[in-house]
C-alpha cells in the first residue's frame, strides 16, 4: 500500500477520527483499484493458458456428467434419447459456460488495456479525491437522497478503477453542476459509530491486500515465479487433456458401437 495503515485507538477527538475515517475511505478505494490492476496484469500474462486449462476442465466435467447420465440409463436397461441427454447436459453445464464467458471477457479486457501516463494517473487521483470529499455516500448523506448524484458516484467509482480520465472529467462537470444548487457547508452529517467504521475499514483493507488478486503482484514482479506459473499451467493442461481422452474412451464404450453419434455444443 502506498499509505501507512491507519488504526483506531479509541482516544482521538471527533475531528481526528473523521479525518482518519475519510483517509481510510480513500485507502480502500486505492487498494481496490490496485487489486484490479494486478488482476488485469495477471490475465494479460497468463490469460491464454488459463482459458485453455479451464476449457479442458469443463470438458472433463461435461464428459463425467454425460457418463453418469448414460450409466444411469444403462443400469435401468432403458434406451438413451440423445436429444434429451444433450439438453440435460447443457443445462447442467450452464454455470460453467457462464464462468468461461466471464473469463474470456476478462482476458480480452486485459489484452485491450492501455497504459496511461503518470500525469494522467495524478489527475485521475486528484479528481477522485476532490469529488469523494464532496459526495462519497459514507460522508455525504445528500448522495443517497439524490438519485442522479448516486448514479454519478457509481460512474465515478468505475471510471476511477478503470483509469478513464475523459469519463472522469465528464462526471466531474456533471457533479459540480448538480452541487451548485446545494449548500454543502450547511449539511451537517455525523458519522454514526465512527470508531467501529474505522476498525471495519481497516480490516477490509487488510483483507484486500492479503488476498487475490492484490497478492498477484508478488508473483508478477518475480520472473522465476512467472516462469514457474507458466510451467505449472502447461502441466495442468496436459493432465486435463490426458484425463479427457480417458473419459472419452469410457463414454464411447458406454454408448456402444454406433451409439455415440451425438453432438453437444457450448453456446
Amino acid at each position: 500500500m502506498s499509505e501507512e495503515m491507519i488504526r483506531y485507538d479509541g482516544e482521538e477527538s471527533e475531528d481526528v477520527l473523521y479525518a482518519k475515517y475519510e483517509k481510510l475511505l480513500f485507502q480502500k478505494a486505492e487498494v481496490k483499484k490496485e487489486a484490479l490492476h494486478w488482476e488485469m496484469e495477471y490475465n494479460r500474462e497468463f490469460g491464454d493458458e488459463l482459458l485453455l486449462v479451464f476449457k479442458e476442465k469443463i470438458e472433463c466435467i461435461r464428459l463425467k456428467k454425460t457418463i453418469g447420465y448414460c450409466q444411469m440409463f444403462i443400469n435401468r436397461g432403458e434406451q438413451i434419447n440423445t436429444d434429451v441427454m444433450n439438453e440435460y447436459i447443457q443445462t447442467a453445464m450452464l454455470e460453467y459456460t457462464k464462468r468461461l464467458h466471464k473469463l474470456i471477457e476478462e482476458v480480452d479486457m486485459a489484452k485491450g488495456g492501455t497504459e496511461i501516463g503518470r500525469s494522467s494517473v495524478r489527475k485521475i487521483k486528484q479528481i477522485y479525491r476532490c469529488l469523494a470529499k464532496k459526495i462519497h455516500p459514507d460522508i455525504c448523506p445528500l448522495t443517497m437522497r439524490n438519485e442522479e448524484l448516486s448514479d454519478l458516484w457509481m460512474d465515478l467509482t468505475e471510471a476511477y478503477e478503470t483509469n478513464n480520465l475523459d469519463w472522469m472529467e465528464e462526471i466531474e462537470a456533471m457533479i459540480n453542476n448538480i452541487l451548485e444548487g446545494y449548500d454543502l457547508e450547511g449539511i451537517d452529517y455525523e458519522v454514526p459509530d465512527i470508531g467501529g467504521r474505522i476498525e471495519k475499514l481497516t480490516a477490509e483493507i487488510v483483507k484486500i491486500t492479503n488476498s487475490e488478486p492484490y497478492i498477484y503482484s508478488e508473483l508478477l514482479i518475480d520472473k522465476e515465479q512467472v516462469e514457474a506459473k507458466h510451467k505449472a499451467l502447461k502441466k495442468e493442461l496436459e493432465e486435463y487433456r490426458t484425463y479427457n481422452n480417458s473419459l472419452q474412451e469410457m463414454l464411447d464404450k458406454l454408448m456402444g458401437s454406433g451409439g455415440g453419434g451425438f453432438v453437444w455444443q457450448m453456446n
